[in-house]
Parts: C-alpha cells; structure tokens; sequence
C-alpha cells in the first residue's frame, strides 16, 4: 500500500473549499476550485487577519509606518519594548512684554507709511524701500534692527514731550547697536544672497548716522555742516566699496535702477540764481589758487563741475540722491577729514588739508544733504 502523500495544513483557504472539506490551493479568489466549479470564492479569514495585522501596525507605531520602510525598530528592553518616554516637553515660553510688542508694531507701522520716504531719491523709489525691502528683511535680521531703528529716530524727530524724545532716541540706538555686529559679518562675506540687505543697510546707516546729530537729546553737541557732509562721506566710502564688491549681483537687483552723474556730456541747465552762486564760487577759487596752487586749484574745480552737474540734473528729476551721488564720487584725498574731525590718520594727507576753498565747495553741497532726511522735512514730520 503506497503511503500516503503528506501535505502542509493550512487555515487560509476559502469559505467554500472548507465548507465542502476538500485541499483549497489558495490561489484565489477565486481559487482553483471554485473557478471550475463556476461559483463564488471568499477568503473571508485572510481578510480578517490583514486588518488585524494593519490596525495593530498602525496602533503600535503610526509615526513610523507612515516614514519609511526603513525606519529604525521601537527600542526594545530584553525583547520587550521600552516604555515610551512621551513626547519631550518644550521649554517655558517667556511671554513678549505687550510694550515691546507694541513699540515694534509701531515702528513697522511708521516705516511702511513714512519713514521709507527719506530713503527715496525720487518717487519711482517707493515700491522698493515701502515693500521690497521690508520683505527681504523678514530674512535679514540686520536689516530689520534697521528698519525698526530708523524708524524710531523718525518718531523721536516728531514728539513732542522730551521724555518721549528720550524713550525713542534710546530705542533707535538699542536697534541700530543690535544690527551692527551682523551687519558687519555680513559685510565681510558678501554674496548674491545678502548682497541686498547689506547694501540697504548701509543706505538706512548713512540716512541715520545724519539724522541722529540733529535729534539727540539736548541738541548737537558740536558740530558744522563741513563734519556732517565728512561723516557722509566716509559712510559713502562704505556703500561705494559695497556697491564695486557686489555690482554685477545689484545691478540685477530692486537697485538696479537710478540716475548716475559720471558722465561729463550732460548739458547743464541751471536755474540762474544757482548759476550766479556757482559763477561767484568759481570766481573765488580762482582769485585765491589759480596761480598759488595748480593742484588744489584743479580738485576743486572737479568738485564745483560735478556738484554743478547734480544741481542740474536733481532741477530736472528732482532726485535728493543726488547730493549723495555728487559726495560718493569723491575721493579721499579730497575730503579734509583728518582736520575737521580731529583725527590723525593716513586719510588726512597733504592733498586732504583744509583750505578756505575745498571747505567752501563741500560746505556749499552738503548744505543740501539734509534734504535726504526727515528731520528737514524730507518724507514727512510725525
């Protein structure tokens, strides 16, 4: 008697197969068997089982599950899982002071409706310093400390009540103080990315750095119109090397825009009051150094034709930047910076020493500087 044939037991075949006790090959639905036999074929246990298999699954570990295939195995403690330690508690938030909520709420507030107005030469400007440059601050928090500081020297232009001078004039400078240290890092690896909001910054310091002498607290200590076009200028020398540092990625930039007085071929057409106090300034110049100084007679010369040139063009477009173009155009040997300021350093050399004329000349343009700022009216008082 042949044996018989063994044959692995299975509990997964169909409800018919173990209805009517026969080998089921499982292959369904619908299996072997019920396809010849022509009815319908369940496998109502194997279904059963994959939900069980899922819903458990799914209850022990949803997180990972739902990752990767990869994932890492629950942490087990001699084949059992470890407890789970429960989500990690954050830290205590400490709640912002509703004061300095507001104060920073208000500072937004005054730049985007006022304050951005002192940065624009002409009115075209106004999209870039009202939106652009808010926006690129959400990233740059330089920027921002920036934005919020000149904003607050806008405010303490404006009130009244000397304490409250006070309570904004601190603020600007807290703000201004916590952006010059990233300001400064930034400033030293310039890239396509944070070329922009260096280079606003440096615009927003030069509009502050101005306006700050005419607000503190207790009027200027000292101080002419000569030392704040100096102090300008040596800001101007900043933002000229930032602008030749990272040219090629600005002038694809909100900054690509604006009026340039390099060029000599622009005709000069100015109103004749301006034209008989640059014909007066000339004729002093050359009263007093034609013959005695070739070489300062020549600087100052450059300095009355190029200044001549932005009163023209600032006649027809009517765009404050330019006295600030006319400043960034010079260069250090023509400034007297170590005199007026009282510094002795290598900036102040021999072609730098003060003379009646340079300082006439840099003293009659920088008479409009204030033009730029808020503090003369320039974007609005309070």
């Amino acid at each position: 008697m042949a044996p018989r044939r063994s044959h692995k037991k299975s509990r997964n075949g169909c409800d018919q197969c173990k209805q009517r006790r026969v080998k089921c090959d499982e292959r369904g639905p619908p299996c072997t068997n019920c396809q010849n036999r022509e009815i319908n074929c369940v496998f109502s246990s194997a279904v059963a089982r994959r939900i069980k298999a899922s819903t458990t699954s799914a209850d022990a570990s949803p997180i990972q599950s739902s990752l990767s295939p990869n994932a890492p195995l629950p942490n087990t403690i001699n084949g059992r899982p470890e407890p789970s330690p429960g989500p990690p508690s954050a830290p205590p938030v400490s709640p912002i002071p509703p004061a300095a909520r507001l104060l920073e709420f208000e500072l937004a507030h005054k730049y985007t409706t006022d304050s951005y107005k002192s940065l624009c030469g002409v009115p075209e400007d106004g999209y870039t310093w009202q939106v652009h440059i808010p926006r690129l601050a959400l990233s740059s928090h330089f920027l921002m400390d920036g934005i919020l500081g000149l904003a607050a020297l806008h405010i303490a232009s404006s009130v009244k009540h000397p304490s409250e001078v006070v309570s904004y004039f601190d603020a600007a400078l807290r703000y201004h103080t916590l952006a010059s240290s990233p300001f400064r890092e930034a400033l030293n690896n310039i890239t396509p990315l944070n070329c922009e909001a260096v280079f606003a910054f440096a615009v927003i310091t030069t509009v502050f750095t101005f306006s700050s002498t005419q607000i503190a607290p207790g009027g200027r200590e000292s101080g002419t119109v000569l030392e704040d076009v100096i102090a300008i200028f040596e800001l101007l020398q900043g933002i000229k090397g930032i602008f030749s540092a990272s040219s090629s990625w600005l002038e694809i930039s909100w900054f690509s825009s604006g009026t340039r007085i390099e060029s000599e071929d622009i005709p000069v057409n100015n109103e004749p009051n301006t034209d008989m106090a640059f014909r007066r300034l000339m004729a002093f110049t050359d009263e007093t150094l034609a013959s005695a100084n070739v070489e300062e007679y020549n600087v100052i010369k450059r300095l009355v034709s190029k200044l001549e040139l932005a009163f023209s063009i600032f006649r027809e477009k009517q765009d404050q930047s330019l006295v600030l173009s006319w400043l960034s155009m010079l260069d250090k040997n023509t400034i007297p910076i170590g005199s007026a300021t009282g510094r002795n350093d290598s900036m102040a050399s021999s072609a730098s020493k003060p003379t009646p004329n340079k300082d006439v000349v840099i003293e009659f343009g920088g008479s409009r500087a204030s033009a730029l700022c808020f503090v003369e009216g320039y974007g609005g008082r309070g």
